[in-house]
């Protein structure tokens, strides 16, 4: 995996062998990226939210940062929103490099030249209802991404509000570079909002996520109303008066729901595959790997905790898988922990649970572990008082979707490690 600086050593002389002739580059950097790891000489943002804390990796102390986030350690939150800077800034050299060699070698005057993105970060905006750091979501920290385009038929300094999507792109470029459009690409060329011919070109836009908990999302300039196709749940947001989409108004605005709830319906039939070949194209991901772990070393990528507080126990010798693990005194269920998978998990598997044995009294012997399939759920009661520092089978599920727990119990909850093996 190619760094942003030697990405850049390679796109330099490819360029210069091309200059002479028609080319097309695409250039991938894949920072910025969870680690938040920026090079000592673009961590330029630092305060005093603890400025030596670095964000390096996954396992314990790497991703301490992403611990204390986890917890609600806002400092935490800010000191990693400056690394992620810092690895913007990073970026941001190299690009200006690139546009420096294109400059040198007399090619800027007549080369069109994009800058956008796959997807954004989450930066802990949903911490409720969505995992911490990362990007699988449709919210607009993922799906607002930048479309910055320079060339000899684009107005200088233009900003334009209207709605796009990844799938212009394509388009956008051939019309800019005089070339006829693709056969059958869906998206359009936004070149009429560039040039200010045109002030809309998209009624409604639309997203799909399937990291997690397969999400779909259809969008106006208003209003953005977000379905989860595994309980059909909607979510309708304002954003007008709420940007920051905290506050569902499905039941406020039941005539925006169900007008966009019809829109999404008529996209997915017209896009999706049947259910028979999403199942099919999914079983090839879910079958690669023979076991997956999930655990709290993930700090916020497979782990979700709800409600708060939650404490932190970092004790190797207590046999904590990885070192570390949280726990809340027992309580109404208020508080609970949710693991999941990368990728949907086709087929039968044998899930467990592991946990260690921290210096905390009454310790849970009535934790209520749950399993959640495609077809329902199933509790089962663990007693963490018992043979700690081993994993322990809940049972066999087919298509698990998630392990859950809360604290409804009669002591102290360990959330620790989860463990999903397929065993057909």
């Amino acid at each position: 995996v190619y760094t942003a600086s030697a990405t850049i050593e390679q796109v330099e002389p490819w360029l210069d062998q091309h200059r002479a002739g028609p080319f097309f580059l695409f250039v991938l950097l894949l920072e910025p990226h969870s680690p938040y790891n920026p090079p000592p000489d673009h961590d330029l943002f630092k305060s005093d939210a603890y400025p030596d804390q670095l964000d390096t990796g996954y396992d314990l102390k790497s991703g301490h940062l992403k611990r204390l986030a986890m917890l609600g350690d806002t400092r935490a939150i800010e000191r990693l929103v400056q690394l992620y800077d810092g690895k913007i800034h990073y970026v941001d050299y190299y690009v200006g490099r690139l546009l420096q060699q294109l400059e040198k070698l007399g090619l800027m005057n007549h080369t069109i030249v994009a800058l956008t993105s796959d997807h954004g970060e989450l930066l802990y905006s949903h911490p409720r209802d969505f995992l911490t750091f990362d990007h699988r979501s449709l919210y607009d920290p993922v799906m607002h991404v930048p479309l910055i385009i320079t060339g000899p038929s684009v107005p200088k300094g233009r900003v334009v509000n209207g709605l796009a999507s990844n799938v212009d792109s394509a388009p956008t470029l051939l019309d800019l570079a005089g070339l006829p459009p693709m056969p059958g690409a869906q998206g359009d060329s936004l070149a009429s909002l560039i040039q200010g011919k045109k002030r809309q070109l998209h009624d409604y836009i639309y997203g799909e996520e399937d990291v997690m908990v397969p999400l779909r999302s259809v969008r106006t300039l208003h209003y953005k109303l977000i379905r989860n196709l595994w309980d059909g749940t909607t979510r309708l947001f304002n954003l007008d008066r709420d940007p920051e989409e905290r506050y569902d108004v499905a039941g406020l605005e039941p005539d925006v729901a169900r007008e966009l709830n019809a829109r999404l319906e008529d996209w997915m039939h017209a896009n999706q595959p049947s259910p028979e070949e999403q199942l099919k194209r999914w079983r090839l991901f879910a079958q690669r790997d023979k076991e997956v772990i999930t655990d709290d070393q993930t700090i916020g990528g497979r782990l979700l905790l709800i409600g708060g507080p939650w404490q932190s126990n970092e004790s190797p010798g207590c046999s904590n898988y990885g070192g570390g693990c949280f726990w809340a005194e027992g309580g109404t269920g208020s508080q609970g922990a949710v693991w999941r998978s990368d990728n949907p998990l086709i087929g039968t598997y044998l899930v467990s649970v592991y946990y260690g044995h921290p210096p905390l009294p009454r310790l849970a012997t009535d934790a209520p572990f749950g399993v959640v399939t495609d077809t329902g759920s199933k509790t089962v009661r663990v007693d963490f008082n018992s043979a700690p520092g081993q994993w322990h089978e809940l049972g066999t599920f087919v298509n698990p979707r998630a392990v859950t727990l809360n604290n409804a119990a009669n002591g102290i909850i360990l959330v620790d490690a989860v463990k999903f093996e397929r065993i057909e």
